[in-house]
């Protein structure tokens, strides 16, 4: 099995996971799951910024990793779903503490 081959494997699980948590959760559980995917995604960004832009390569060939300006818009992305993850599990809590 080659890495690409599990990466996608992974991916794939990852989102089967993801939908059939989505159907099944009761529906109070749903913005939680919401915000810890928009969170790995976030941290991933700003952790691992060239790892996204070789995962956004595959759609967009025209990309290359060592560009230091896509580095840089990848982190920025990171941080904004960071901004917004925290924003919006700060909702839910204010919501449910009332």
């Amino acid at each position: 099995m080659t890495r690409r081959t599990l990466i996608i494997g992974l991916e794939i699980l990852a989102a089967i996971c993801w939908w059939l948590a989505f159907l099944v959760l009761p529906p109070r559980y749903i913005p939680l799951l919401i915000c810890s995917v928009l969170f790995a995604c976030g941290f991933w960004g700003l952790l691992f910024p060239r790892s996204m832009v070789r995962w956004f390569k595959r759609w967009h060939p025209s990309y290359d990793p060592d560009d230091k300006r896509l580095l840089w818009s990848m982190r920025c992305i990171g941080t904004v779903l960071l901004i917004t993850t925290f924003l919006l599990a700060s909702a839910a809590i204010s919501e449910n503490w009332h």
